[in-house]
């Protein structure tokens, strides 16, 4: 190649490689390389047509002719490896006997730096083929094996379309791109393949796709990034990402996908995209979610109860709740729930400042659930708190009663001077039952109930109120408990005091929502950007928002445990994660269609009737490109099973 008469201009001409695009960097940079190659009379061979040099990734090595291994190589061996090129001809004729010379050239670039985009582009390298037999022979001992780089993995956005390691930025992924990054490019074989540690996770998919469809026409999108937040809020929540930051060690390449890009999430764009939520959007979406089929026509158990969460700010000035787990007003906000206990869902959700109590909301939320459910019949359960005072007890009972279909539950408050009253009752009033002791082999312990009536403050002896009063005879020294109900019902008295403790299935809730699902991490709830950070206004939308996709991934595990064996009904958030959704596997993208394979697992037998049901419904995937989601399991034996 002689270089009389060539120009720097007419040099990147051939080369096809356009100026505009170059950034005053890289045109320094290939300035200086077209004088070397100038002053070597050669040299920089850019039109090779030879293929590239692959990498090495930590699978296994090639051995020698006989295919056998040769020796163990460390991991670190080759990772400063970077792009080579053949190129023809040295200058110079071979000598005697040996072939013509090749030389290899490195591209301009250094160690971790992507490499400029005009490079994969300009150099007309031929078709390259990925088989999987060729990365599952006996010949690869674990730590070494070429693969085309298409395939793999790497850093910088020309060589890894599907993005790549940790970095700033405020777009969809980590390198700025609002719609999480373009489509990786293929092999000729039309397969892309990752790996990914939430293979389990896909099992979700088709919930989160309805979700994304229903707020998205709810919410407003005027910046791009709705369908990555809340993809993001809800996956974070599966596969137990627990603070938002976290993204940033992020590098999962299925997160990525099942977040709706290519590439992984930037905690910038899920953030700004949180505190930008309205409340009034986040109502209309809470309100489309809500499962009422599970109520419908039925006649349904529903505790309502807060969750407070508490704020540690000193910055700004927030109204002060009562927090029972510190046992002390604190600063704090509240969500407070609407739980079917009979199925152990999540109905509904309002969020509130702390100094909100649960009074303040029985009543509305109460009528949301007879209003959107539409039960049968509705017994509705609330703790003291709903009934601060008589005037509040008062207004719940006059609901009931103006509601046919309404019945109401709630603990009395123990002010001494009606436990003095109830403490005064006629001993043939009660009734001795017995029940279960604390554990197993404890001795029953003694509850004695009475069916009486209370007049509350104000009233006549005509309008009391039914009341149980339950009494727990404590053995030894220690005084008995005492615990009053205020009740609508007419069932007898053992009943209402067992229906009224199935409340606890909704503390329970509660307990998993803060220890598996991160609850108490939910975006706060008052306006960081106020004017007087001595009274900040509140913005209700991402408090809520986080609140309810945490109830709504709550209720998908549940509805998902329901299709499996026996002994998962009633798993926990975290039993399901650590047994299903956090589970390796790899993905194989196709023109049209996305193959999640599962890497074999003790308990994925217990999945096959889902896999199945899951692959009949032919779900396909928006963000990627409309492609046909495929779930597979690894063959546990020598027959192929049969499919859907």
């Amino acid at each position: 190649m002689s270089t009389d008469g060539l120009t720097f201009g007419r040099w990147l001409r051939d080369a096809r490689i356009d100026r505009e695009k170059l950034t005053p960097d890289q045109l320094t940079l290939l300035e200086a390389g077209f004088r070397f190659m100038c002053r070597c009379e050669g040299g920089l061979l850019l039109a090779a047509r030879s293929e590239p040099f692959p990498l090495a990734l930590p699978i296994g090595i090639e051995g020698g002719p006989d295919r056998s291994v040769r020796w163990h190589q460390p991991r670190h061996g080759v990772q400063a490896a970077e792009r080579l090129f053949q190129g023809n001809g040295a200058g110079c004729s071979p000598s005697h006997g040996r072939s013509a010379s090749r030389q290899d050239v490195a591209a301009l670039r250094r160690a971790g730096r992507s490499v400029l985009d005009y490079a994969s582009e300009s150099l007309a390298l031929g078709h390259s083929r990925f088989y999987r037999a060729n990365v599952e022979g006996s010949r690869f001992h674990g730590s070494f094996v070429p693969l085309h780089e298409e395939v793999r993995t790497r850093p910088g956005p020309a060589e890894s379309r599907l993005g790549g390691r940790r970095g700033g930025g405020g777009g969809g992924d980590r390198h700025g791109s609002g719609n999480g990054g373009d489509e990786p490019a293929r092999t000729a074989g039309g397969i892309f393949f990752a790996p990914t540690q939430y293979a389990g996770a896909f099992l979700l998919l088709p919930a989160a796709v309805s979700w994304l469809a229903t707020a998205e026409a709810c919410c407003r999108d005027e910046y791009g990034s709705l369908r990555r937040g809340l993809l993001t809020s809800i996956f974070a929540l599966v596969v137990g990402l627990q603070r938002i930051f976290h993204l940033d060690q992020m590098e999962d390449l299925g997160f990525a996908l099942l977040t709706g890009g290519w590439k992984c999430p930037s905690r910038h764009l899920v953030g700004g995209w949180r505190s930008h939520l309205t409340w009034h959007e986040v109502d209309r979406f809470c309100r489309r979610t809500s499962p009422w089929d599970w109520i419908a026509g039925q006649d349904a158990v529903v505790s309502f109860d807060e969750h407070s969460i508490p704020r540690w700010t000193h910055k700004f000035r927030i109204p002060k709740g009562f927090v029972t787990t510190r046992n002390k007003y604190m600063r704090c906000e509240k969500l407070y729930y609407g739980y079917d206990v009979i199925h152990d869902r999540y109905l509904s959700v309002r969020g509130t400042p702390g100094c909100v109590e649960l009074r303040d909301v029985a009543l509305r939320m109460t009528q949301e659930v007879l209003n959107g459910g539409t039960p049968r019949h509705l017994h509705a359960l609330f703790d003291a708190g709903a009934g601060k005072s008589d005037a509040n007890v008062r207004a719940l009972l006059d609901l009931a009663e103006e509601t046919r279909p309404l019945d109401v539950t709630l603990r009395a408050c123990r002010y001494p001077s009606r436990v003095k009253i109830w403490k005064a009752l006629p001993a043939e009033e009660f009734v001795a039952y017995e029940e279960d002791g604390v554990c197993v082999g404890a001795p029953p312990k003694e509850i004695r109930l009475a069916d009486t009536r209370t007049t509350l403050k104000g009233e006549t002896d005509d309008q009391a109120v039914r009341t149980i009063v339950c009494r727990e005879v404590v053995p030894g020294p220690k005084k008995d408990r005492w615990h009053p109900l205020y009740t609508t019902s007419q069932a007898e008295p053992p009943e209402v005091l067992q229906t009224f403790r199935m409340r606890q299935h909704h503390e329970q809730g509660y307990r998993v929502g803060v220890h598996d699902e991160s609850l108490n991490a939910v975006p706060c709830g008052y306006d960081k950007d106020s004017p007087n950070r001595k009274c900040p206004r509140f913005h209700r939308g991402p408090l809520q928002m986080i609140g309810w996709l945490a109830g709504l991934v709550y209720n998908a595990i549940a509805d998902l445990a329901d299709t499996l064996p026996d002994r998962y009904h009633g798993a926990h958030v975290s039993t399901a994660r650590r047994t299903f959704f956090n589970r390796p596997g790899q993905l194989y993208l196709t023109p049209n269609t996305l193959i999640v394979q599962f890497n074999r697992f003790a308990e994925q037998d217990a999945l096959l009737p889902l896999i199945d049901s899951l692959n009949h419904q032919s779900l396909h995937i928006p963000w990627l490109n409309d492609r046909r989601l495929v779930i597979s399991p690894t063959p546990t034996g020598s027959q192929p099973r049969a499919g859907p």
